[in-house]
């Protein structure tokens, strides 16, 4: 799927910016949302570049290190290497999680769940 998607990570569980990347990315392509451990991943399938990738990423809101890192992927000739989400993650604590797809306009926005400080 590498190159047929562009992917966003959000390392916040802030529910109005994940929404705002959600609407702005369906700008792009057909979009879907996946909460993580510790926020969310946007997925919008679209073909583009790997530099066209990192600029809509850049527009999004993607995670800075992570932008950089592909920056310099790219720079390196390593093209197939941009862009990376993980489903499925072990943490160096033994503890596992896995990434849900959730309907992002579905969604609790006003409950003390979801409040953000």
């Amino acid at each position: 799927m590498r190159g047929q998607r562009i992917g966003v990570d959000l390392d916040s569980k802030n529910r109005f910016q994940m929404l705002k990347t959600y609407l702005n990315g369906r700008r792009f392509g057909e979009t879907e949302v996946w909460e993580t451990r510790n926020g969310f991943h946007v997925k919008i399938k679209k073909t583009v570049t790997a530099q066209k990738n990192i600029l809509v990423r850049h527009t999004l809101g993607d995670d800075p290190l992570r932008l950089q890192c592909d920056e310099a992927k790219v720079e390196l000739g390593l093209h197939n290497l941009v862009d990376t989400l993980f489903t499925e993650k072990w943490y160096p604590d033994g503890t596992y999680s896995k990434a849900e797809q959730i309907n992002p306009l579905a969604e609790q926005f006003w409950g003390v769940n979801s409040l953000v400080y």
